[in-house]
């Protein structure tokens, strides 16, 4: 049984399931980026690679509820391949209100679109 199952067997938290791994992966990366300064980098693209595997596999099991929630979520992945590849020197802990804003955006607009949903 897949953690991305089809969204009509989605109850609860199920629907979240991979918005917690993302924002988990995410907060990982940069710590790991920030701590680890000279691999950055290194840690930044292969972090970025295991999200996108990880989306790729919640696109195929219909975990997103259209097109603009996999584009936020694909955002989030881009922010780490891009920090990774642009910035050499990670020497700060901004990124914590990076991953809050990533969150506060996507959790608003999930909740949006399932009270859309559950309504109609």
């Amino acid at each position: 049984m897949s953690a991305f199952e089809d969204r009509s067997t989605y109850q609860g938290s199920n629907r979240w399931t991979f918005g917690w791994m993302l924002a988990t992966g995410y907060l990982f990366a940069f710590a790991a980026m920030t701590l680890s300064n000279p691999w950055s980098m290194e840690i930044g693209c292969a972090f970025g690679c295991l999200l996108s595997g990880l989306m790729i596999q919640a696109s195929r099991s219909a975990y997103f509820l259209n097109q603009w929630d996999a584009f936020l979520h694909w955002a989030v992945v881009l922010d780490i391949f891009l920090e990774a590849i642009l910035i050499p020197s990670h020497d700060h802990w901004g990124f914590l209100l990076c991953g809050l804003a990533f969150g506060t955006v996507i959790f608003s607009y999930r909740n949006h679109q399932l009270k859309i949903q559950s309504a109609g």
